[in-house]
């Protein structure tokens, strides 16, 4: 969401302007992206490194989805701090191409590449660095993917495999609520992972609404700045000193007052401050070098006063790849950060880019490349503090899909956006009607806020499904929540360029879960969140399907069943309990 909808004195008017990230959606890889190359009848590097090559190199389909996990052993010289890893495909003409690559760190031994495509083989290279340098590959065997759902769709999970802790990272919200008795209630059901805004802006209090319910917060800085200057009218170079002592005014207000303020964000969109966040005036004056040298100011004025305060940005309005005169771009802001040892608490941007959900991926491989060659930025995390566009945003199916994407990016926090005039009035984001009544994406949202636990593997083999599952800490309950989203003609606001102004069949769907119980029966409950119409309803009624016998077999225990038929547009949240 840019500043132009940020309430009736942001002139709401003007409407969004949609931004498409320019990384294409070819491949994702689970961590960031390197340079290497295939060791299989192509040109390899001379080895220049001190590790030995990798052993037992194996690429693997491990399940229904179209993605290959590569593995191996560790080479017998030097221990190495990570390895480079490529993925080439075969083509037609039975030659070989290079499809994406990846660096990981920390000791792994796999990487995963997902969204590739079935009947296409696959091989990988492997290249153990460390400090000394890059050492010789080793091919992996060669994989052709298979498509073996018997039914339209297949979902998968694994609770054997456990991921990220079950803390709602992707469930943030933006503005949105008046701090009313009704809207904690609300918020208690949510659990988002942030809440985002600016304190005393709007009735109520809903930043001591959600500090109260002990939900991280992040204080976005400028949005009160706009206010102060009138929209805009004074620019934070045309006085800095004025700029900062006001800077430094704010944070010893929530310090004198006890607001809790878990992040804190310099601006919201700067690459799009020329013409949507200040009049014509001073949006002329706005350039690339005064945004960075702005961000450097307020980081040291909150600084001075909070040494401790943990500060977030850029928060552009979409990846920027190249820097333009008035705005920056990620390399170039990270290399300002870097050279003026700024320690971020988080690299954020948003993500409202018309293109499939799977593109955060990229973008988050990416961020972490970056960061890992400017070691002297450390670790920050990395936020995708807007997320959705606003033709598909109020569909559950396609909501889980983003959901899953951030998810599966290992993202810390994501937050949804808000569109219309959903920002500042009490809808949570467009989960709620005017009139409070409850939409459909409202309870898948609630379904992702009752995983608890942790997160666990999960797949599905389409790239129009998205797949969240989890594991209670007690191992109780297994939860699985996906979405299908391919049209959105249920929305009014479809467009017919992206995604389809159409809709697609509905699916039989088979789901298969490794499950923590080695024997017995498994009772499942089935919850279907329609999303064929965005209309509000209450919430949806379960049922149980019949118990279903646990097979053991050479990967676990195992249950399989079918539900549906899954609708485009759907929403289904699963949960399995053994029987006693």
């Amino acid at each position: 969401m840019n500043d132009s909808q940020r309430g009736a004195e942001l002139n709401p008017a003007r409407g969004i302007v949609q931004r498409t990230g320019r990384l294409r959606r070819a491949v994702f890889v689970s961590v960031v992206v390197a340079v290497a190359c295939i060791a299989q009848g192509m040109p390899s590097p001379a080895a220049t490194g001190t590790p030995s090559a990798p052993s037992l190199v194996v690429a693997s389909q491990p399940g229904p989805a179209p993605e290959v996990t590569v593995s191996w052993d560790p080479g017998a010289g030097p221990a190495p701090t990570g390895a480079a890893v490529e993925l080439w495909s075969k083509t037609a003409s039975g030659s070989w191409e290079k499809q994406t690559s990846t660096t990981c760190y920390a000791g792994c031994a796999s990487v995963a590449f997902r969204y590739l495509r079935f009947g296409t083989a696959y091989s990988a290279a492997v290249f153990l660095i460390n400090a000394g340098g890059t050492g010789p590959a080793s091919a992996s065997n060669v994989v052709t993917l298979r498509n073996t759902c018997p039914v339209g769709l297949c979902i998968t999970a694994d609770s054997g495999k456990l991921r990220a802790p079950a803390v709602r990272q992707a469930g943030g919200l933006l503005y949105s609520m008046d701090g009313t008795p009704a809207d904690a209630a609300t918020l208690a059901q949510l659990k988002p992972g942030m809440w985002r805004g600016s304190n005393g802006d709007q009735p109520g209090n809903p930043w001591a609404t959600a500090t109260a319910l002990n939900i991280p917060t992040t204080f976005l800085l400028s949005d009160v700045w706009r206010a102060k200057t009138n929209g805009g009218q004074i620019t934070p170079w045309s006085d800095w000193a004025g700029y900062r002592d006001w800077v430094v005014w704010v944070a010893r207000q929530t310090q004198a007052f006890g607001i809790r303020v878990d992040y804190w964000e310099v601006y919201n969109e700067p690459d799009n401050m020329n013409y949507n966040y200040y009049p014509p005036a001073q949006g002329q004056t706005v350039t690339a070098d005064l945004l960075l040298t702005q961000f450097l100011v307020t980081y040291q004025a909150i600084k001075s006063v909070l040494p401790n305060a943990q500060i977030i940005g850029p928060s552009t309005s979409f990846w920027i790849e190249d820097s333009r005169p008035w705005a920056f771009s990620m390399p170039q802001f990270l290399d300002f950060a870097a050279a003026n040892n700024l320690s971020l608490a988080a690299l954020s941007w948003h993500f409202n880019d018309r293109v499939s959900p799977q593109a955060i991926e990229d973008q988050v491989s990416e961020a972490r490349r970056l960061i890992a060659a400017r070691p002297a930025l450390g670790n920050p995390k990395i936020f995708i503090n807007e997320f959705g566009i606003e033709q598909t945003q109020r569909i559950p199916g396609w909501d889980v899909q983003y959901l899953a994407a951030l998810t599966a990016a290992r993202i810390d926090s994501a937050g949804r956006s808000c569109w219309e005039g959903d920002c500042f009035t009490p809808v949570f984001d467009g989960l709620l009607a005017p009139d409070r009544s409850t939409l459909p994406d409202f309870w898948a949202r609630v379904a992702y806020a009752e995983m608890t636990g942790s997160m666990v593997a999960s797949a599905a083999n389409s790239d129009n499904v998205g797949v969240l599952a989890s594991m209670d800490a007690d191992r109780s309950h297994v939860r699985l929540l996906f979405g299908y989203g391919l049209g959105c003609i249920q929305d009014p606001r479809c467009a017919s360029s992206f995604p389809l102004a159409t809709l697609g069949g509905s699916l039989t769907t088979q789901v298969t879960v490794r499950v923590p119980w080695r024997t017995g029966h498994v009772s499942v409950s089935v919850m279907r969140i329609p999303g064929t119409s965005i209309a509000a309803i209450s919430r949806p009624s379960a049922r149980a399907l019949a118990p279903v016998a646990i097979v053991g077999t050479s990967r676990g225990p195992m249950v399989t069943f079918n539900v549906g038929p899954v609708a485009d547009g759907d929403a289904w949240s699963l949960t399995l309990t053994p029987t006693r």
